[in-house]
């Protein structure tokens, strides 16, 4: 009960902070007709007869939606059929994806930092107690 009281927690604060930032929330489809790497690491569907694929990342809609709106940023599942010996390895996972229009490395560090710092005040702030 704790894991997910926090995971909300923490979802309500990745949607505060690029909001306070103005960044717009991209809904990215789940189903892609390519993959974003290679197709050996891409887990692979028949839909309706059509080859699709499990999504590997938000990159390719976030980078054309920057152009037209500056500051774009996506939270979602992403999938990766990679071989693993590790019963470690996710094969699932929550992606947290953003793209900021005329940013240079240095923009995008220290926003990368202070994204963290935040979340992290956030979740200690907003999930004390939960056990």
């Amino acid at each position: 009960m704790a894991i997910l009281r926090v995971r909300h927690n923490f979802f309500l604060g990745v949607h505060e902070w690029f909001k306070k930032n103005g960044f717009t929330d991209i809904h990215t489809p789940i189903l892609t007709q390519i993959p974003l790497y290679e197709e050996k690491t891409a887990f692979q569907l028949k839909f309706f007869n059509h080859r699709v694929f499990l999504t590997q990342c938000s990159a390719f809609y976030l980078e054309s939606a920057v152009h037209a709106l500056e500051r774009v940023y996506n939270i979602g599942p992403s999938f990766r059929a990679e071989e693993s010996k590790s019963r470690r390895h996710l094969a699932e996972y929550w992606h947290l994806k953003a793209e900021l229009a005329f940013a240079d490395l240095g923009d995008i560090i220290s926003f990368a930092e202070k994204t963290v710092i935040f979340l992290a005040k956030w979740v200690d702030k907003n999930c004390r107690g939960y056990s």
